[in-house]
């Protein structure tokens, strides 16, 4: 028997009387899963243009880690996730700046990372697709950027597989002290465990804390992600709306699609049990568009949408 790795992807329809909602805008990032190899040096001073604003920078994030750690916590052990705390980045600061949070330091074509009382532990998330690939290895440069420097600086490197939950500490990516002279360099090297092998997504995430007294400020310089090709078929990745809402009586609609690295979508189909009213209607190759009649019944529905890929035996999502 042939086996099959399967998955769900759940969209929630409303209808029922009232506005016409919308789903909430997306964060101010292009958080769309990086391929490797993946580098990022910070050369052009058009990526980042507006405070709090990543759009321009594929794949990355920074969060100002507010109420994540204690003054001089080992950022080895803080662990959860801190996408609920702001997103953050000060455009076209300067390396003496005191605001904690993370800076653009456009003199020095860099991004940095700096504690303070209110940013207890920055950091960047960089989102990765590694799949068809193994042996993750993720390498940087902390670069000490001022004078600063009263306590530890202490930074360290973590992975998540999914995009969500807690993330797991890597060891070899943990820096002790970054502060030293203005200007010293701190390489880091590190492989991920094989867990991070041949996934649609991957969070690698750099953080420090604050420490005692006036924080270094220290840059992240010259990201670089790469794999070794291999690791089987990949799974497809879809993309759907989380939630469709229409008042009763209004006809609705919405895209969905998937991608997939190594093959062709083969099939989209509901899965879900049938409700009168809602259908998937294919539009092109790995697209199709959920819709909604005027006619549906008041309620809330569940509805599951599986992508197949062409691959023997197909994957599935």
């Amino acid at each position: 028997m042939r086996s099959r790795r399967a998955g769900s992807l759940v969209a929630s329809l409303v209808v029922g009387i009232g506005t016409f909602a919308v789903v909430p805008p997306a964060l101010s990032a292009d958080t769309t899963p990086g391929t490797l190899p993946f580098a990022q040096n910070w050369s052009s001073p058009s990526l980042i243009t507006l405070n709090d604003n990543w759009d321009g920078v594929p794949s990355i994030i920074g969060y100002r880690g507010d109420a994540m750690a204690t003054t001089n916590a080992d950022p080895q052990t803080v662990l959860g996730d801190g996408s609920a705390t702001p997103i953050n980045v000060l455009a076209q600061s300067a390396a003496t700046s005191a605001t904690g949070g993370i800076h653009e330091i456009e003199a020095s074509q860099v991004v940095a990372l700096q504690g303070s009382g209110t940013a207890d532990a920055p950091h960047l998330v960089v989102r990765l697709n590694t799949t068809g690939q193994t042996a993750i290895n993720v390498a940087y440069t902390l670069v000490d950027l001022d004078a600063d420097n009263a306590g530890s600086q202490q930074f360290a490197l973590h992975y998540r597989v999914g995009g969500s939950g807690n993330y797991t500490n890597v060891p070899a990516g943990n820096v002790p002290d970054a502060s030293g002279t203005q200007g010293d360099t701190f390489p880091v090297s590190a492989l991920l465990p094989a867990a991070a092998d041949n996934q649609p997504i991957v969070d690698v995430r750099i953080m420090t804390t604050d420490t005692t007294g006036s924080d270094s400020m220290t840059g992240v310089d010259d990201i670089v992600v790469t794999g070794t090709p291999g690791g089987g078929p990949a799974l497809p990745v879809a993309t759907c709306p989380a939630t469709l809402v229409t008042p009763a009586g209004t006809p609705a609609s919405a895209d969905v699609s998937a991608t997939d690295a190594d093959s062709a979508i083969a099939s989209i189909a509901i899965t879900s049990p049938a409700v009168d009213g809602i259908t998937l209607t294919p539009t092109g190759a790995g697209t199709a568009t959920l819709n909604v009649a005027g006619t549906t019944a008041v309620g809330t529905y569940d509805v599951v949408i599986e992508f197949a890929t062409d691959d023997d035996p197909p994957q599935t999502t």
